[in-house]
């Protein structure tokens, strides 16, 4: 059985996704719609899932499972771990101390593909104040693919066992009770839910099942002798008329929805999310349908090469990003520099790394697979393991560590871990929480004093509570203390009240 060759329209359109993704990172004042090329990618995911469905074991449900999670995990997996890997080094390396904790856990949540879930208040806490940046922030498109896997192959299964007009309708009653559940909720849940994006990936579906040729064409062996009699017959048809009406109508079609998909996610006006989103699936999909002919524009070398290596840019293009926006934020100059190396950096990696390992076998993958998984495991609990090693037990979140035996090696890995765990840092045991901590009220316990005192602040403040407490504790009955989250715009304000 051959093996089809990949449709260059589709990489076109992976191509016009990923430079509004691009776009929408890196210039979103410009671009403020380019986040729709994520649900480009997801319909071109539904499609591509149909097809490795559709292709394999019918009769078989353990095969069909089989063989579809390996397709799909050893085309992803590889690549995913291995920018992590590369992530996780540039982490400990070149970005600041600061930003260790919250990418820890974001690089754990990453590796699970669970990126797609609602951010803590500790990320939320770093995030406004700016001091780290997310960088595994661009996986929860993975996390919600990789989720979607999980139950397609039985929604599959389902569907097949019903006539081709109830599998329609079975499979449109789920796409459109997703899109209900998408209008409906909050849109952060809307954004991340991997429930809220079914409908996108549906939509994918349906168009894989619906795509048979609009127009058929009789293909000419390239080694047939007769080629001269064959055009002839061809010519001589009846219906070559129709064929070549019918091929003017859909190659007009596909023109019109390429400029329309490009004019809707590259419009420097931004618009309503619930309008936009629809329309950019819909027409993501008809897009599908009617570039199957040769289509000029999505087939030309320049945008088809932007979808080859659309993978690897999605997942390199945004730890870059946030190493600009840490170290050089504001300077415009280094942004496009930063943009151009993003771009270098996937090709070397899609034309080194990626390719080669697409042509290895499942076990050579598998080892792979294997061996970046145990040592992102490592990096991402790199901190926990060397305080093993060093069988440290003390808690560096206070003062009372500081001896005047330390040497410069021993200060300078205090303060180290006093950074990383700024956040964890701020709780007091000895202060019970009305909303779990670090932030908001709580109050001392075991005062025995006459005074009252009260401590209203930033995080700053929240910093000084164990002190506070050793100064204060011993003459104040009561000490609510008031901490919430502040930007640097107002660490110039008063930290005590």
């Amino acid at each position: 059985m051959e093996t089809p060759q990949k449709r260059a329209d589709l990489q076109g359109i992976r191509g016009i996704a990923i430079i509004s993704v691009l776009a929408f990172h890196f210039f979103p004042k410009w671009c403020p719609n380019g986040y729709l090329g994520v649900d480009q990618f997801f319909v071109l995911s539904g499609f591509l899932m149909c097809m490795l469905l559709q292709k394999s074991d019918q009769h078989n449900p353990s095969s069909l499972f089989t063989q579809f999670y390996s397709k799909r995990l050893k085309r992803i997996l590889p690549l995913y771990l291995f920018v992590i890997f590369w992530a996780m080094i540039s982490l400990y390396s070149v970005f600041p101390s600061t930003s260790e904790k919250i990418n820890q856990n974001s690089a754990s949540h990453a590796l699970i593909f669970m990126s797609n879930r609602g951010k803590t208040k500790e990320e939320g806490y770093f995030q406004m104040l700016s001091i780290a940046l997310d960088i595994f922030t661009h996986t929860w498109s993975l996390s919600v693919e990789i989720q979607f896997y999980l139950i397609i192959p039985l929604i599959y299964l389902i569907g097949s066992k019903f006539s081709v007009k109830i599998k329609y309708l079975f499979y449109i009653s789920i796409a459109c009770i997703s899109y209900t559940f998408s209008a409906i909720s909050t849109p952060t849940v809307s954004f991340n839910s991997v429930f809220a994006r079914i409908w996108q990936f549906l939509t994918g579906f349906l168009i894989y099942m619906l795509s048979n040729p609009l127009c058929q064409y009789k293909i000419i062996p390239q080694n047939d002798e007769n080629d001269e009699k064959e055009c002839q017959k061809l010519l001589e048809n009846k219906n070559i008329q129709n064929y070549q009406k019918c091929s003017v109508i859909i190659l007009s079609l596909s023109f019109f929805l390429t400029f329309g998909l490009i004019f809707i996610v590259f419009m420097p006006i931004p618009l309503d999310s619930q309008f936009l989103r629809p329309l950019t699936t819909i027409t993501t999909g008809m897009l599908i349908i009617f570039s199957k002919n040769d289509q000029k524009i999505l087939t030309n070398r320049v945008l088809t090469y932007f979808g080859d290596v659309s993978y690897a840019l999605y997942l390199v293009h945004w730890p870059m990003y946030a190493f600009w926006k840490l170290t050089e934020d504001g300077d415009e100059i280094a942004l496009v520099l930063t943009l151009l190396a993003s771009i270098i950096l996937s090709i070397i990696i899609h034309e080194t790394y990626e390719k080669w390992y697409l042509q290895q076998s499942t076990a050579i993958i598998g080892m792979l697979t294997v061996i970046l998984y145990i040592l992102n495991v490592i990096l991402v609990n790199k901190n926990e393991i060397i305080d093993r090693l060093e069988r440290s037990s003390q808690r560096y979140g206070i003062l009372d560590n500081v001896t005047d035996e330390m040497t410069m090696s021993d200060a300078a890995h205090l303060n180290h871990i006093w950074s990383v765990n700024d956040y964890a840092n701020l709780n007091t045991p000895y202060c019970e929480y009305e909303s779990g901590g670090p932030l908001g009220w709580c109050r001392h316990k075991g005062l025995s004093g006459k005074y009252k005192a009260m401590s209203i602040g930033n995080s700053w403040a929240a910093n000084h509570a164990a002190i506070f407490h050793e100064e204060c504790g011993h003459i104040a009955k009561s000490i609510p203390l008031r901490y919430r989250y502040s930007t640097p715009d107002h660490y110039s304000s008063p930290n005590f009240l």
